[in-house]
């Protein structure tokens, strides 16, 4: 998945990004807080992606 950030306008005198992949919106925020949002997601993104290759290479052990 690839994920965009682009700039959303001003708030409150604070610039607002959204992150944004394939025309869906998933975070709105800061640049600190799409920072983080992004880091997150890229930490849960690795953490299934792990388990999905521990669980073939189980599934090719036991066959």
């Amino acid at each position: 998945m690839t994920l965009k950030i682009t700039y959303a306008g001003t708030v409150r005198g604070k610039k607002i990004y959204t992150v944004t992949s394939y025309g869906d919106r998933f975070f709105t925020g800061t640049l600190e807080e799409v920072k983080r949002y992004i880091l997150i997601h890229n930490a849960k993104v690795q953490e299934r992606k792990k388990a999905a290759d521990v669980l073939t290479a189980a599934i090719r052990n036991a066959g």
